[in-house]
This record gives C-alpha cells, structure tokens and sequence, in this order.
C-alpha cells in the first residue's frame, strides 16, 4: 500500500505521507492480527460466553461495520474517553459486528448522542435502535 500527500513545503509533505503510510500499514496489519485470532478461537459450538445480566448502569452497544479494526480502535477510544463512561468491556466480537457493555452514568439516548456527533476522519457512526438498555450503532467508512 501507498501513501501520497502533496505539500508545498516537502518535509512537511514527507510527514504527512509517513504518517499516512504507518496508519495504513497499522490497519492492514490490525486486520491480519484479527483474521489469525478469529481463525484460532474457539467455534461457536464449543464456547459459549460468560452469560450474565447487565448491571445497573450497564448499556449495550451493538457495534456494526466492525470489520475496518482500525476503525473499531478509534470508536472504542472515543468511547472510552466519554466523560460519563466509566468502563468498556467487550463481550463478543464477530467478522463485522461486536456487542460492549458499558458503564455509563446517563441513559442510553444519551450516549447515542455522544457517540454519533463525534467527528471522525474515516469513519462515520450512524444510530439505529435505542432503548432503555441497548443502542444500535453502525460504523461507516467515509
């Protein structure tokens, strides 16, 4: 993969471009790393997830469009950096989707509206569903 940004001053444009190439570099690598992980966990068969009630205070966050990772890390750090969050945890990650439970002092709507009026330079979140104890979200690449 190749990076090119066009500058007039050519060491800021070097800077741009290496910061460019390392970010996709990272995704492509994030992306293999998952492939390899996905590929040695456990089939669905043989595994069955910790299940156990949502806490008070614990919201679910049904995340889709996951597959771009690195824009999956980029979304759980916004989360995470979310005043009112005080813990993220994720409970079950699939090719494109991955459900969290959060510890969010608030209502969900509330935190749906955090997460989708964030700017975010390659992706965008986009709401569905809300209810009291769960939000749809989907990740969109620009």
């Amino acid at each position: 993969q190749t990076a090119i940004k066009k500058n007039e001053d050519e060491s800021a444009g070097g800077q741009a471009a290496l910061t460019a190439a390392g970010e996709l570099a990272g995704i492509a690598m994030a992306t293999k790393i998952a492939d390899a992980w996905r590929a040695e966990a456990p089939k669905a068969e043989e595994y069955t997830p910790e299940a156990r009630p949502l806490e008070t205070g614990m919201l679910k966050v049904i995340v889709r469009g996951t597959r771009h990772l690195g824009n999956f890390v980029r979304f759980r750090r916004a989360l995470s950096d979310i005043p009112s969050v005080s813990e993220i945890q994720i409970r079950e990650m699939k090719s494109d989707s991955a459900i969290i439970t959060v510890d969010f002092q608030g209502d969900a709507k509330a935190l749906a509206d955090a997460l989708t009026s964030r700017e975010f330079e390659l992706f965008e979140v986009r709401r569905g569903k809300v209810s009291q104890q769960s939000i749809r979200l989907e990740l969109i690449p620009k």
